[in-house]
């Protein structure tokens, strides 16, 4: 297998984690609609297990895709060298570029997806934190002493 190979496995299977948590993500926004607590917490245990595989194949991404485009892979802490998918699409015949163009083009899409779904799922949360505050305090007759610990 050639790095451009692994290149577009890496992309495909990170493409394809991130449009589960996205999926997740909607699941949570449901949750929290419909003051589903237990399955809130279910999804929230899943997504965090999605987070770090995603991070290591992103990783993995931007080394072989350092690699194909003639870099050296090593991308450790060199962020501003890491190639873009332009340069890399430019080194590759047509064909090549197309394949992962076409999977580049999923991740990103994921990518918002995901981004999307956290922006609206964040008022929705910030507005059951204000209520379960509200709630606390009106049930205990104490409107000036905090009893939601800010650490959470």
């Amino acid at each position: 297998m050639t790095a451009l190979d692994d290149l577009h496995e890496v992309i495909a299977t990170e493409a394809q984690l991130t449009e589960g948590l996205a999926a997740i993500l909607r699941q949570q926004q449901e949750a929290i609609i419909h003051n589903r607590a237990e399955d809130l917490h279910t999804l929230l245990e899943r997504s965090e297990e999605m987070i770090q595989p995603i991070h290591a194949l992103e990783k993995e991404r931007l080394r072989l895709a350092n690699l194909v485009a003639g870099g050296t892979g090593d991308v450790s802490g060199q962020m501003g060298q890491v190639a873009s998918y332009t340069d890399i699409l430019s080194y590759l015949s047509q064909k090549d570029a197309e394949s992962i163009a076409a999977v580049i083009e999923r991740l990103r899409l994921a990518s918002r997806e995901v981004l999307a779904v956290n922006q609206l799922n964040k008022p929705l949360l910030e507005h059951a934190q204000y209520f379960i505050k509200q709630t606390l305090r009106a049930a205990t007759d104490d409107y000036k002493k905090n009893l939601i610990d800010k650490r959470m």
